[in-house]
């Protein structure tokens, strides 16, 4: 495994008065790590590769759409990353792999299968919550219109949170509302 930001470790690591072992140098290690030159390089030239990557890829999620095939997407998108990211000064380029796979479970493959079943336009649509009486459950909304609650499947929750913080109204901002007013025709 080659080294990544050696010089790192050594400003973080002294010898101990114990043999094979080290000591830290500081207990505030965050800023040794942050402020190191080498960190910032490494940092600087991770964050390149990263911006270059979905530069490259933005067209292939921005043109995906209602005849599109997830999991073709996914891996045209999983093999691109660690192949950027080879050029990093990484111990193992493919570490990346995983936290790329984590969110399309958690997120993206939900998304991607909306759009396949229904196109962008419909699945951004907000949808009514309805409360089923029967199972006694209530889905959570994501902002109000009038008294009808709506959620977004489309809409990541920062943008609506940050409509909220606007404007100020419990419905997010005048686009979560026009498309409030939209799904509910």
């Amino acid at each position: 495994m080659r080294q990544v930001i050696p010089a790192v470790r050594a400003a973080l690591f002294k010898k101990s008065s114990h043999p094979g072992c080290c000591e830290l140098t500081s207990a505030d290690v965050k800023p040794i790590i942050f402020g190191h030159a080498e960190f910032t390089a490494f940092n600087d030239s991770a964050t390149k590769l990263f911006a270059n990557w979905k530069k490259a890829d933005t067209p292939l999620l921005k043109n995906f759409a209602q005849d599109g095939h997830p999991k073709a997407l996914i891996e045209t998108l999983s093999e691109a990353l660690p192949a950027v990211f080879a050029q990093a000064p990484l111990p193992d380029h493919c570490d990346i792999y995983p936290h790329l796979m984590d969110y399309w479970a958690m997120t993206m493959q939900d998304d991607c299968c909306l759009i396949t079943a229904d196109g962008w336009r419909e699945a951004a649509k907000p949808r009514l919550v309805l409360e089923d009486k029967a199972k006694k459950t209530r889905e959570k909304p994501d902002f109000t219109v009038g008294k009808k609650q709506y959620q977004t499947e489309l809409m990541p929750s920062a943008l609506r949170r940050a409509g909220e913080n606007r404007g100020g109204q419990s419905h997010g901002d005048g686009q979560a509302h026009q498309l409030g007013a939209a799904g509910a025709e």
